[in-house]
């Protein structure tokens, strides 16, 4: 029974991170694309997929995310690939989902008005503005799980009711259907291969599902993924088919438009407007994160023991290399015994270490919610051989020896984000002398003018970013279908078709066979040409999609 439900709470977590806004802007490409093109592409879209992210799994080690296998493929310059095509693909969703909201609030306004108050986009777009300046100063993405989870129920229950009133059209008009394009043009084509790619947008997040999947089903990830992937890529099709058939040539997209009752088309879009407003906060997180690491790396917020007259110096929010180079405990070295209490810390690992090592054992509190897995390492087991730079400098490295570190990368190396304990009124021997509080007034001071400029450069950089966000909805909020499109083709396809492939070669490529590269080099074609075809139509397309505001009621 356990088994089972890990098994299902595997399953929604993968359903829930892609189906989202993309299915509901799959059936008006239909429209243009015909009904067979649509499905045969719209199928290739979701093979690729398949094929690609089996073959990220293949590549990744125990708690890895997709940035730190850029990082151990190509170095730095992979780093910055993947964390330069997160970024911007988490700013293009963000953007849509805000063109999205101001189309639906702005559609509810003038139908309630009694088709009297017609408030522009540019309006709406600056009250969103207003709405998410909270948001910019929550640190722990955990505080956004509620609404993520609201929009994820808003989405199901959306394209449930578009499904419902579909159908209703179809038996209300048996005979007299209205005109399906079965063979469609080139340029609906491009639309298919970009909004389908579009539709597959949880593709970064395989790794960390995969990373928090119970041990028991882990060996089973691949097999579940593949056919829940199935069943996605399905679910896609006989929903674009059934509202395209529904409705034909006046099949909407978003198909929100398509909802008959008038009344529920406007609680549907105003639920679902809701919901979607508390999620781009999520949208944008990880795209704040990026810029933060690169941008401030200088300005660091840091928390500060006293080991004799030197200060240990322990990084909040970086990364940290761990190595599987060994050292003998020596009880004559530092070492300490006590209670340890825990807090989020990673350590930097850019420049060399020296100086300092500490033995620790006792009754140790260990979390490690990234590297190693929840609480694999508790109470009462032991910790070693901590390097660690005691001359008030960044901490730079820290080895770990325990049997229960195995995350192994590569032959010799560990890559990952930790939580580091920290010692709370323990009684620690460092070289016979005692590690206390340091609580110099300066040292205070000095802290506290460095967290207050930390956090307002945040706050400045992550409502810089939801400005640039609502600039370009402003300017795209006529375009939104093309805007999908070129958003799906340009950033969503090589993360997704491209990117894996080639890491997977590139780890791989003494052991595997002449056919494989081949087959892997033809992805990699399949991929950059779906790439290149989406982007072309979508720009091609481009102001020929005019809205029009309705009045539903």
């Amino acid at each position: 029974m356990k088994e089972l439900k890990s098994y299902l709470v595997l399953v929604l977590t993968l359903i829930k991170s892609f189906v989202g806004t993309g299915i509901i802007f799959l059936p008006g490409t239909f429209r243009i694309s015909g009904i067979l093109c649509g499905n045969l592409l719209s199928g290739i879209v979701c093979i690729l997929a398949i094929l690609s992210l089996r073959f990220l799994i293949k590549c990744c080690s125990e708690n890895e995310n997709l940035s730190d296998l850029g990082e151990r493929v190509w170095g730095k310059a992979g780093l910055l690939l993947i964390d330069s095509s997160i970024f911007f693909s988490q700013l293009g969703f963000s953007t849509i989902y805000i063109i999205f909201i101001a189309h639906s609030v702005q559609e509810i306004i003038y139908s309630v008005s009694n088709c009297q108050i017609e408030i522009s986009i540019l309006k709406l777009i600056c009250v969103q503005m207003v709405i998410y300046l909270p948001f910019i100063f929550l640190r722990d993405i955990g505080n956004l799980s509620f609404p993520n989870t609201l929009a994820n129920i808003s989405v199901f229950s959306v394209l449930g009711v578009i499904i419902y009133y579909s159908r209703e059209n179809i038996l209300k008009n048996p005979i007299d259907r209205p005109n399906i394009l079965y063979e469609g043009n080139i340029y609906g084509a491009g639309l298919v291969l970009g909004t389908s790619a579009f539709n597959f947008e949880g593709v970064a997040l395989i790794l960390p599902i995969r990373n928090s999947t119970p041990k028991h089903i882990l060996n089973k990830f691949s097999s579940i993924m593949t056919f829940t992937m199935i069943f996605i890529g399905l679910f896609s099709n006989f929903f674009a088919s059934l509202v395209y058939y529904s409705f034909g040539e006046d099949t909407s997209s978003p198909v929100t438009e398509n909802i008959l009752n008038p009344k529920t088309k406007l609680i549907s879009l105003l639920f679902y407007s809701i919901a979607i407003t508390f999620s781009v906060p999520l949208q944008l997180y990880p795209s704040i994160e990026i810029s933060e690491r690169y941008l401030f790396r200088n300005l660091k917020k840091t928390s500060k023991k006293e080991v004799g007259s030197g200060v240990i110096e322990l990084t909040l929010n970086d990364k940290v290399r761990l190595t599987n180079n060994s050292h003998e405990k020596n009880t004559n070295n530092n070492c300490f015994n006590g209670d340890i209490t825990y807090s989020k810390v990673s350590i930097e690992s850019e420049s060399s270490y020296t100086n300092l090592q500490l033995n620790i054992s006792g009754n140790n509190v260990y979390r490690n919610n990234t590297l190693l897995g929840n609480n694999r390492i508790i109470n009462n087991q032991n910790i070693t051989d901590c390097l660690i730079n005691e001359n008030g400098e960044n901490v730079n490295d820290i080895n770990l020896k325990s049997k229960f570190n195995e995350t192994k990368k590569s032959s010799n190396d560990y890559i990952g984000n930790v939580e580091m304990v920290l010692m709370n009124n323990c009684n620690i021997n460092c070289n016979n002398n005692n590690i206390n509080e340091h609580t110099d007034d300066s040292t205070e001071k000095n802290d506290g003018e460095n967290g207050f400029k930390r956090s307002l450069l945040r706050a400045l950089l992550a409502y810089s970013l939801v400005l640039f966000c609502g600039t370009m909805a402003y300017y795209f909020e006529e375009e939104l279908s093309s805007f999908v499109t070129i958003i799906g083709g340009l950033l969503c396809v090589p993360l997704a078709f491209v990117y894996p492939p080639m890491f997977y070669y590139k780890l791989n490529k003494k052991q595997i066979s002449l056919q494989r590269n081949v087959f892997l080099l033809f992805l990699v074609v399949i991929g950059s040409f779906v790439s290149v075809v989406s982007v072309t139509m979508g720009v091609l397309t481009w102001e020929t999609n005019t809205r029009t505001i309705t009045c539903v009621i």
